[in-house]
């Protein structure tokens, strides 16, 4: 097995990876290299820190604050929380220092002095290419078993899934072990979010822009559809006769899905607004409504959003996935998005939740040195 990685600033791609903008808080032109002793870590979400002391010539130790990704993403990638990094460990870490130039960085890769391990601490601004391993070749060629089906004869979606992704195999079979966040055999599963957002709404867009998405709902810890994407966290869909639940690892969101069910005439509105769906042949048809605003950002919506999904099972490891958008108030004309599920036995759930949020407070300073907004 064989990864391949090629480091580039593809910023305008990183909301994609996490659950805030990368280029707001740190500078891809400011890559660095340090080696220190570690000192303290933070095993929290939305974000994994730990902190290092740096000697310099003169033997005197500066304390330096490294970002990563959250637990949940850390344990797919092989760090194990009571022996990958201890107090006192002496680490080199590669990343990118924060915007206001203080000792503060984004990690990319940490090798060890203990066992000369290097293990990656962050993928926000990673392109991967990948060769595929022999047993995911295999199981190409193998014969799947039948979808299976509920009584009602329906294809039965429950299981863990792996949205954005076209690699059959358990996760690590899949991700190769790292879990990157572009796991397509030939460039992007998800294809078509290239909304045309009307003037008053690109205007907005353009703003956050230049912002860098610091104002992002999601840098809030505030759910949103991720619509097929966000790969890096699986979904476990849950299906009875009535009611399809989809619990999202990411942001610990849940979607409750009535079938055959109207929606309420008394809507509030939501984050992830209202779903309800019905059976069309082997298709689920889910159509959502009754959305919160979002006015700020680089995803801009109104009240009047409305979705349509489609899931079909087309074979067993496969979920095919489209979204048709519309909303007339922001929006020129309705846009569809496709992507894949991809079934991934043995992947379990694990809890994400924003309990250490430190971005709001660490937009707000940098907002106030003038080093958010984009030079014109």
């Amino acid at each position: 097995m064989r990864l391949i990685i090629f480091a580039c600033c593809v910023l305008a791609a990183a909301p994609l990876f996490a659950h805030h903008s990368f280029g707001a808080e740190y500078d891809a032109n400011k890559p660095i290299t340090l080696t220190g002793v570690v000192t303290s870590i933070q095993w929290t979400n939305p974000h994994f820190y730990f902190f290092i002391d740096v000697k310099d010539q003169n033997g005197n130790a500066a304390n330096w604050k490294f970002e990563g990704y959250p637990p949940v993403v850390l344990n797919r990638v092989g760090w194990k929380r009571t022996e990958t990094m201890l107090p006192g460990d002496t680490v080199t870490v590669f990343g990118w220092q924060a915007r206001d130039g203080s000792n503060w960085a984004h990690s990319r890769f940490v090798t060890f002095a203990k066992n000369g391990n290097k293990i990656i601490a962050s993928l926000a601004v990673v392109l991967a290419v990948l060769v595929t391993p022999v047993s995911i070749m295999a199981q190409n060629k193998k014969a799947l078993p039948a979808v299976p089906r509920t009584a009602g004869g329906h294809p039965d979606l429950s299981g863990v899934w792996q949205p954005g992704s076209d690699k059959p195999g358990t996760w690590e079979e899949a991700n190769q072990g790292v879990g990157v966040a572009e796991p397509g055999q030939g460039g992007s599963v998800r294809k078509g979010a290239n909304p045309a957002y009307q003037p008053w709404a690109a205007k907005l867009v353009l703003e956050a822009y230049n912002r860098r998405n610091a104002d992002d709902y999601t840098a809030r810890c505030i759910p949103e559809l991720d619509l097929g994407g966000l790969s890096l966290y699986p979904n476990q869909f849950v299906q009875t006769p009535n009611l399809i639940v989809i619990l999202i690892e990411v942001r610990h969101a849940f979607r409750l899905i009535p079938l055959n069910e109207k929606h309420p005439e008394d809507l509030d509105p939501a984050w992830l607004g209202d779903s309800v769906g019905h059976w069309e042949g082997d298709t689920l048809v889910v159509d959502v409504v009754g959305f919160k605003g979002r006015l700020k950002g680089s995803k801009i919506n109104t009240d009047a959003l409305h979705i349509v999904e489609r899931f079909t099972r087309v074979d067993y490891n496969t979920i095919e996935y489209s979204a048709t958008v519309e909303d007339p108030k922001a929006l020129l004309r309705p846009y569809t998005i496709t992507s894949k599920y991809m079934l991934r036995p043995g992947t379990r759930l694990q809890e994400y939740v924003c309990e250490n949020n430190q971005d709001p407070a660490s937009f707000e300073e940098l907002d106030k040195k003038g080093l958010i907004t984009r030079e014109k």
